[in-house]
């Protein structure tokens, strides 16, 4: 459930909102969905861990798909971000999203950065 409020949250940053930033800490329990909104994002069921801005995740421009992968062998949560200069990875199995690391392109800057997970 984490994921899918992260990358939601990722998308209202770097799509809706291109020049927004994150707009601080979240509290350590992250914030609950209730009457279906967490943090002043709409929400079904599941809570709001946190955001990382674009700088935070290492972008230079855009950030323009996410995708979410859990570790079948130890549980933990990832969010794959694509970014106009490579792709990131944040740990968000716990409780505040931490940018793991980034893979730089391999082709040049781009708007198109399309994320699959298996």
């Amino acid at each position: 459930m984490k994921i899918a409020v992260f990358l939601a949250t990722l998308f209202a940053l770097s799509s809706f909102a291109p020049n927004a930033a994150a707009t601080g800490p979240v509290p350590s329990h992250g914030t609950p969905c209730v009457n279906n909104v967490a943090a002043g994002y709409p929400c079904s069921n599941v809570d709001f861990l946190g955001q990382l801005s674009r700088s935070q995740l290492g972008a230079t421009g855009i950030v323009n798909d996410s995708w979410g992968w859990t570790d079948p062998l130890t549980g933990k949560e990832y969010a794959l971000v694509g970014l106009n200069n490579g792709t990131a990875f944040v740990d968000i199995s716990g409780t505040t999203p931490v940018r793991l690391g980034n893979l730089p392109t391999h082709s040049g800057n781009s708007t198109w950065r399309d994320i699959k997970t298996m």
